[in-house]
């Protein structure tokens, strides 16, 4: 809770209250030109000794074309992919975050625990989706999720992904 305008107290969610105090965090990448029937991968991971815990409160998927997404816990990574930079929402605050998101790559698949079709649209009608995971997704150290999105559409078409999240100490 803050006092907002004229003294009258605003409620903030923790993600709000995560942002306002340098702990939360947003990463994204876009794929162009991911041909039908091929996917894209990103890895969200919280590395050992990272002495954080991530809430994930979000993971959004924006496609012009259907696609289906899948995500899966507790994956292996074969061969790195490349690394992503996580970016403090609140632009004042120097504090990083200390977990690992990578695209592409190669990696042994956990266990899928969401599944979803994304649907497309056209200029006209242009429609993504926002695969949600709920605020109250922890992924704790050594921990991690990977995010596959498979182009379903019969034609190449351009695909992004965004995890927002807000962290806390460990222990």
């Amino acid at each position: 809770m803050k006092t907002g305008v004229e003294g009258k107290v605003v409620h903030q969610t923790r993600f709000e209250r995560a942002i306002d105090e340098g702990m939360g965090f947003s990463v994204s990448h876009r794929f162009t030109d991911v041909s039908s029937g091929d996917s894209v991968i990103m890895y969200f991971g919280n590395p050992a000794g990272s002495g954080r815990i991530a809430h994930i409160v979000a993971i959004e998927i924006s496609v012009m074309a259907q696609c289906w997404a899948d995500i899966y816990r507790n994956n292996t990574i074969v061969t790195e992919g490349v690394a992503l930079t996580p970016v403090n929402l609140d632009l004042e605050s120097p504090i990083q975050s200390p977990m690992k998101v990578l695209y592409g790559g190669e990696y042994t698949k956990g266990n899928r625990v969401h599944q979803t079709v994304v649907p497309g649209g056209n200029i006209v009608h242009a429609v993504g989706a926002l695969s949600e995971i709920g605020e109250q997704v922890k992924v704790s150290e050594n921990k991690n999720l990977l995010v596959e999105v498979i182009n379903r559409s019969g034609q190449d078409n351009d695909i992004s992904i965004r995890f927002m999240w807000w962290e806390e100490h460990a222990g």
